[in-house]
């Protein structure tokens, strides 16, 4: 009784100084897809999809912020805020997408705890180890100075009921911008996963398993990273990007990497960006749970190609196109062609 009086009073506290600040502030977007998919083997898919997301943010004191958001979401599906419109018009679902704090320690240190949003550094904004879509759960510490940064994280993957090695992940990155061109390095290692069934549904998305059902390997992933973008090249702006990554537990399926470009800079209305990406993720490369949910229908064991355009109408309206011409291992390991068609309209506010 005393803890929840304490903790009724602290809540009151909270309250009242997020009530008494001025700074707050609510976002969101409503997408609408048309997406094609057609995969060797399979009849051809045809589907209208909605993603809508809405974000509040506070800032109780000028070191805190308060970031809550809600997305659309299937099943829960931790790389995935798209719904299908189907089953009759029945009703969807609106879920918790992130809420978590982020404390400024100093000008060039911030704390960042709870269902984040990725604090993670993509080169190029690409999706081959983390989903954009995914908001990891757990600590997370970035660290500022001049033109050097770094990511410290720990995030949980699963809570084991009667036992203390609960599957995670620690990891970090160091970055140098180096005024149009940033380099990094990144290390990931997944505690207590090897052997784990695979998180969230158990389905393996193409990772290899044991003979339990389980991970069959650990997974302690570098990546080597680069970014180089010229703002004005014919009035426009280009970004040349790479990333390779590799797991060093895995004894096959081990290896992968990105390498692609942007022209453009689809930032206010009439403006407008290309983009290109080739990336190949063998197997067992990194936790194939998390990776892009796009390419390849998701999971690990694809490549090929990605080309997109964005056509930005105004503040509240843009357009996206984007094809995959992909191919991904199919259960004897032979490469089958997949590909996808996204025709996007997005709605922001």
């Amino acid at each position: 009784m005393r803890f929840f009086s304490l903790f009724l009073f602290a809540t009151i506290l909270s309250t009242n100084a997020i009530a008494q600040s001025d700074a707050i502030s609510i976002s969101g977007d409503l997408r609408y897809r048309h997406e094609t998919r057609i995969e060797e083997g399979k009849e051809d898919r045809y589907l209208q999809r909605i993603r809508a997301r809405l974000g509040f943010r506070a800032n109780p004191t000028e070191q805190i912020e308060i970031r809550v958001g809600f997305a659309t979401v299937e099943d829960g599906n931790p790389v995935s805020a798209n719904i299908t419109l189907s089953e009759g018009g029945s009703k969807k679902s609106f879920a918790l997408d992130y809420a978590y704090f982020n404390y400024s320690i100093s000008d060039q240190l911030q704390l960042m705890g709870g269902k984040l949003r990725n604090p993670w550094y993509r080169a190029g904004g690409q999706p081959i180890i983390f989903d954009s879509d995914l908001t990891p759960e757990g600590l997370a510490l970035r660290y500022d100075m001049d033109n050097i940064f770094i990511n410290i994280v720990n995030f949980q993957s699963e809570e084991v009921k009667a036992s203390d090695l609960d599957p995670q992940m620690i990891g970090g990155q160091i970055g140098v911008n180096l005024d149009n061109l940033v380099i990094g390095l990144g290390y990931q290692d997944y505690l207590d996963t090897q052997g784990s069934v695979p998180f969230y549904d158990g389905k393996n998305r193409r990772a290899s398993l044991d003979a339990d059902g389980g991970y069959l390997y650990d997974y302690n992933i570098g990546e080597a990273f680069f970014q180089y973008t010229n703002d004005d090249l014919l009035d426009e702006r280009l970004r040349v990007f790479g990333l390779m990554t590799q797991n060093f537990e895995a004894e096959e399926g081990a290896n992968g990497f990105t390498l692609g470009l942007q022209y453009g800079n689809a930032s206010g209305p009439g403006t407008w960006r290309v983009g290109y990406a080739y990336s190949d993720l063998e197997r067992n490369t990194v936790l194939s749970l998390y990776t892009d949910s796009d390419i390849g229908g998701g999971g690990t064991g694809k490549k090929g190609h990605a080309i997109d355009f964005i056509y930005v109408l105004n503040s509240g309206l843009r357009y996206q196109l984007t094809y995959f011409d992909n191919q991904i291992l199919n259960s004897s390991d032979e490469y089958i062609s997949y590909n996808r068609l996204h025709l996007d309209a997005q709605f922001s506010f």
